[in-house]
């Protein structure tokens, strides 16, 4: 038997996102695919529910105690650019960028993707 329990905990956020997403395709003339791509969004994602996670747990024989994770933030603004080159007439490159800015949080990451259709 485990040291530590807790209950069962449920809880739910819903996100809705209000914003602008953009694609531009570079082709040569009479090509019909685009050898490049470039894509980008920018918008407000605004979250409610149950945006600060809590669980009641208790160590074997003491007293029940409540943890918190970290709050979801109510508001945040959404960024994202990329840029997919076609580098075969099957393979793709991708190459992008996104990131989450509220007050006192930044998420960012760097993405490169390969894919080959066959």
């Amino acid at each position: 038997m485990a040291a530590l329990s807790g209950g069962r905990e449920q809880g739910q956020v819903d996100f809705s996102t209000l914003g602008l997403r953009w694609g531009w395709d570079l082709r040569a003339n009479g090509q019909q695919t685009a050898w490049l791509r470039l894509h980008g969004a920018l918008g407000r994602r605004f979250a409610s529910g149950d945006r600060q996670p809590q669980a009641t747990l208790n160590w074997r024989g003491g007293e029940a105690f409540t943890i918190s994770g970290l709050a979801v933030a109510k508001q945040t603004t959404v960024a994202a650019l990329g840029v997919t080159a076609r580098v075969s007439r099957n393979g793709l490159l991708y190459f992008g960028y996104e990131g989450t800015f509220a007050h006192q949080l930044r998420d960012q990451s760097l993405q490169v993707r390969g894919s080959l259709r066959f």
